[in-house]
Order: C-alpha cells, then structure tokens, then sequence
C-alpha cells in the first residue's frame, strides 16, 4: 500500500533552469507505508538524491543498555525512512514526484542525522528559496552558496571537525568581481559559473558551543579568503555516490540488509528470523492501543523497518546514546526481540561476507570414487552419503526425485533408512538399491523452488556516502528475485557387470579362468599320432 503525499512541513518548490522564469513546482514523495528494495541496483559511482519520509514513533519500544540490562534506552521518536533516487518525474499534473525507481535505505550511524534538506532535483534551483516570496536577494543566495559548499567534496576534510554541530552553518562570504545578489542570481539561473569569496564558516552546537573554520583551512593554504566556483547543478544538497560493497566494516550490516526487509518480502523475512507475524501484530495492539485491525499492516511494516535499523546500528556502532550502547535485548515484544536477536547475531559467515560471489547453481557432493558403497545387506546396496548444497542468498530444503524409466528397487533414505523426497541442504542422503533388479545406474533430479537469490547473482547490496561529510551515510540491499533451480545426475553402480553379489562375481572369475588355462595347457601339448 503506497500513498503520496504532499511535503507541506518546508513546502519545497523545485524551479525549472530552462527559462528564467520562476515556475514553482510542487513536490511529492511516498509515505512510508512500505519500504522498497531497488528495482535496478544503481551503478557506482551514480549519483543520487535524498528524501526522507514522514515521522514514526518508535519510543514504545525499548533496548537493554549494553553492559546492564535493568537499564533501557527508549526508540526514537521520530524514526524515519530515507529515500533515494537517481531522478523524478514531472509529467505529472504538472507535480514534481519520484518516479517508480526510488527505493529505502537504512542508516548506518545512529549518533549522526538524517539528511535534512530532502529531495532536490540536479537540474532545478535549490527548493528553499521559494519559501517566502518577501525574502531578499542577498538570503535567496546563501542558500545557494551553502549548498554548493557543503557539496564540495574538496572540502570534505576540513567540514568533517564540525561533527556534533548544527548542519547549517553561517558562512561569511563576498562576491566576486563586485557584482551584486539580484545580479549573481540571474547569471546562476542562467547556467553560468560564479564565483564566491569565503572568509570562514561558523558552526554552532545546542550547548552554545561554536566553531570557526577559517578560509586557509578550506583552501588548505595560508590565504584570507577561498575561493568558491560553482554552477546551479552544484547547488544541490543530500546528493549521494554510490559504491559497492567492498569494506569488510560492514559485512555484518550488509547480511542484515540482505536477510530482512524490503530486500526479501515482509512474511519472507519474519518466517526466516523464526518470527510469528500473528502473534507479532498482537502484541502491536496491546503495545500501542490505537493500532487495529484495520491499520496493523501498516504498523506492522513500520516496527519492523525500525528494529532493523536498530540492528544495524548496533552492529556497526552501537548507537552511542548519551554515551551508553544497545545492548542484547529489545523489550516491548517478544517476537520482535526474536527478529533483533537473529540479526544481530554472531556468526562465522560475515566474515568476507560483501565479498562473495553467488553463482544462483544447485551442487551435489559425492563419495569418492571406489568408496561409493556406504552398507551392504543381503538384500540391497546402500551408496553414499550425497549432500545437496546450493549457492544463493537463501533457500528451502531440495526436493530429491528418481527419474529411471524403471523406478523399481531404487530409493532415497535418510541417515536413518527413512525414504524421502527431500533433504535439507547439507544434510547426507543415500540410494538404496534392490539386489535382484540388479540396477547398473540412477538418475536423479535435484529442485529447489522459490529460492531468493541476487539477479544477476553479482549484483548485491550498495553503500551511498552523502557528499557532506555531516550527513548520513546510507545502505541497501541488493535485488532480489525468486527462482527455481534443478539439476540432474547420473550414478553409476557396477556399470560393467550388474552383478550384485561380489561372491558370485567371484566364483564366476575363478571359473572362466580355470577353463583359459585349460584351453592353454591343451593347446601347449604336442599332437600325438
């Protein structure tokens, strides 16, 4: 269930850069009823926008202090989703709106902000100056001219010591070449390049702290003043480069993302973690008294979004909160608990887990040659053990069938002799074969349905570092798709002779033999007259 709803809190207007004319434009983005995996996994090195969604409240729920579980941190209260998109689309009604390739993202640091500016178009003015019409030239600028400079990835380094402070900074400038506001902003539309003097930017926390970060720290140089250059494009804050996955920091948060919600399908990913989704959606009611039968779903994907994001910051960084840590627990329900405790999880598997390359295959493992008889009884041959494994994101057990024209004498068993028809992965299984049929071969076929699997296998999750250093760095998954995989083999069983007792084949050598050196000793004889 996916609304759109106008953004009326900051009443964002895009403007078109094609006349000079101030045509406003107003933008819509998707409540975040559900999340959304990405349909295309955006290429590296592709840049993208920001969005945020609106405000949850997650408090209701709470968290063990690492270290001391008779202490609890409480969840956001403003929990929100971001959104990201390579572009929008404004054929409609004449509304600038995300198109059907946006997707959610989660955060990766619980001590820093949500992007907070919103969605801007590269090839539209930044939307805040159209919030007053009564504003003047000289403000309508700063907007810009703060935007192209927390987007300059040169000065990443010397904005990354205002972290703890207020994303807007006051910065002290002056135009070049004399020219003034009314001036410099009909040449911006234009598409021309200006230029900025800088004398500093100044920062300031809630505590009345303050710092200054002066022009030869930008400039990295003894100098008064830097010197800004920048096109309308530039100007464009909550832009995002998308790399991949190559960090070893994040294997952990990367299987996060790829095990749970929106990168597998809701019911998917609880049925995966061991959640019950009715005995969750319960427990939803009697925590928060106006959720009901009628809006759970939509809650139900929000508590789950949020506990994941807990996940991964707790894995990554713990969530510093007033200088204490998330602990092992989540209290408020018991079935999301389950969901936060197989997330965060230790296990052997992170390690190099964003390095692995999945090849979608189904794979048999087999006894070494010679060693194919696992028993004997004087009735059956018994050949194994065979393991089937598979090399996907996730999947179910494999389903085993005997494809012989003549099925009769052959079976499939478990360690225990069970029949079967199918089979855990890795998990051992044998042939067992009727003496009397004197069965020489099996076929077999291996299925595994409805596997979750990456398309193409390569194409896994992404990182997207915001290009303000004081922004927040974000992750998704990768694309997920559904797919059904088979293979087939063909055993071979005492392929020369079908005999199926080695006793006889014995007997019936030593006989044969015993005729030749008869035949021999014969023919060595001298022909007697």
């Amino acid at each position: 269930m996916k609304k759109k709803l106008t953004l009326s809190l900051l009443t964002f207007f895009v403007f078109s850069v094609l006349t000079l004319n101030v045509n406003a434009t107003l933008l819509e983005i998707p409540i975040d009823t559900d999340a959304q995996a990405p349909v295309d996994i955006p290429k590296e090195n592709s840049q993208l926008y920001a969005a945020l969604t609106e405000k949850f409240d997650f408090s209701k729920i709470k968290f063990t202090v690492d270290g001391n579980d008779n202490e609890y941190i409480a969840g956001h209260t403003n929990m929100q989703k971001i959104i990201l998109t390579e572009s929008f689309d404004t054929t409609k009604s004449g509304l600038a709106v995300l198109g059907d390739k946006w997707f959610t993202a989660y955060c990766l640091d619980g001590d820093l902000k949500y992007p907070q500016y919103g969605y801007f178009n590269s090839a539209a003015a930044v939307a805040a100056e159209a919030l007053d019409s009564g504003k003047t030239e000289e403000d309508k600028l700063k907007i810009y001219i703060l935007a192209a400079l927390l987007n300059n990835s040169g000065l990443y380094d010397a904005l990354e010591k205002a972290k703890g402070y207020s994303v807007d900074p006051v910065v002290d400038y002056t135009i070049s070449g004399g020219k003034d506001a009314k001036t410099t902003l009909e040449d911006l539309r234009a598409g021309k390049e200006i230029t900025i003097d800088v004398q500093k930017v100044t920062y300031h926390d809630l505590r009345g702290g303050q710092l200054e970060i002066p022009a030869k720290d930008l400039a990295k140089s003894d100098v008064s003043t830097y010197t800004l250059k920048f096109k309308l494009e530039d100007a464009v804050l909550d832009k995002y480069t998308t790399t991949k996955m190559n960090d070893r920091t994040y294997d952990h948060a990367l299987w996060i993302l790829e095990h749970s919600y929106p990168t597998m399908p809701l019911n998917t990913s609880l049925d995966y973690a061991g959640v019950d989704s009715v005995k969750l959606k319960e427990e939803l009611k009697t925590l928060d008294k106006s959720i009901n039968d009628g809006n759970i779903d939509g809650y139900l994907k929000n508590y789950v979004y949020s506990t994941i994001q807990y996940s991964i910051w707790k894995v990554y960084d713990g969530i510093n909160n007033d200088g204490k840590k998330l602990g092992n627990t989540l209290v408020g329900s018991e079935e999301l608990n389950k969901l936060y405790q197989f997330l965060i999880k230790d296990r052997e598997e992170y390690n190099g887990y964003s390095t692995l390359n999945f090849t979608n295959k189904l794979n048999l493992e087999q006894p070494a040659s010679g060693k194919e008889i696992f028993k004997e009884t004087d009735s059956a041959y018994t050949y194994g053990p065979y393991k089937a494994s598979y090399d996907v994101l996730s999947g179910g057990n494999v389903e085993l069938t005997i494809t012989n024209a003549n099925k009769d004498g052959i079976k499939i068993v478990d360690e225990n002799g069970t029949v079967i028809n199918q089979i855990e992965p890795n998990k051992p299984f044998y042939i067992e074969c009727n003496k009397k049929e004197k069965i020489a071969n099996v076929s077999i076929k291996l299925t595994l349905k409805g596997a979750s699997a990456f398309e193409p296998a390569t194409n896994r999750g992404r990182i997207y570092y915001a290009l303000y250093p004081l922004a927040q760095n974000v992750m998704s998954g990768g694309k997920i798709v559904n797919l059904d995989l088979e293979k087939s083999f063909d055993l071979v069983y005492n392929p020369k002779t079908g005999v199926e007792n080695v006793a006889v084949l014995l007997l019936i050598t030593l006989v044969a033999f015993s005729l030749a050196y008869l035949v021999l000793s014969y023919k060595s004889k001298s022909v007697e007259l």
